[in-house]
């Protein structure tokens, strides 16, 4: 069975939870900073540590995740590198080693290794470029929600629309 194929659901999942769970508690980590509360000096410290700790350790996670398929397809690029070396400056007796040997490299160059999602993404450096963008994104997203939702909650809740409609019916 493919390797790549074996475990991609798993990763594919992973990765999935571990960005909607990076985007909702930096979320959270803003929303609880943001509020001014009067609580006990531990109690705000453990509101904010809390979502900050876990969402480091999902970030972590990804690090690490694509730092080692990216490192795995480093590694393969530089084998093939290093048997093409070792032909040339040894010499191989038999024709179809040789061969063999020649046939494999060409296939390392020409399709190198990629480690994939599912074939959804591949697992690289990009990725994560693109998971921290799009983390950003939407922050900034909810952030505005959050003020729209605010500044509709506090005009909703005011009493000037009532003082407006008793003015101009009176």
């Amino acid at each position: 069975m493919d390797l790549n194929q074996e475990n991609s659901i798993q990763v594919l999942l992973s990765i999935g939870l571990s960005f909607t769970l990076i985007t909702s508690l930096l979320y959270t980590g803003y929303d609880l900073g943001a509020e001014a509360s009067a609580v006990l000096l531990y109690d705000d410290a453990m509101i904010k540590i809390v979502p900050a700790t876990w969402a480091i350790y999902h970030i972590l996670k990804l690090v690490w995740l694509i730092n080692a398929c990216q490192a795995a397809s480093f590694e393969a690029m530089r084998t093939g590198a290093l048997i093409q070396s070792f032909t040339e400056s040894t010499p191989i007796y038999s024709g179809d080693i040789h061969d063999e040997v020649c046939i494999f490299t060409l296939q390392l160059i020409q399709n190198p290794l990629t480690l994939t999602a599912g074939g959804f993404f591949t697992l690289d450096y990009s990725l994560l470029r693109k998971m921290i963008g799009s983390v950003t994104t939407y922050l900034v997203i909810m952030i505005q929600m959050r003020s729209i939702y605010e500044t509709q909650h506090i005009w909703n809740n005011s009493t000037f629309p009532t003082e407006l409609a008793e003015n101009t019916t009176g």
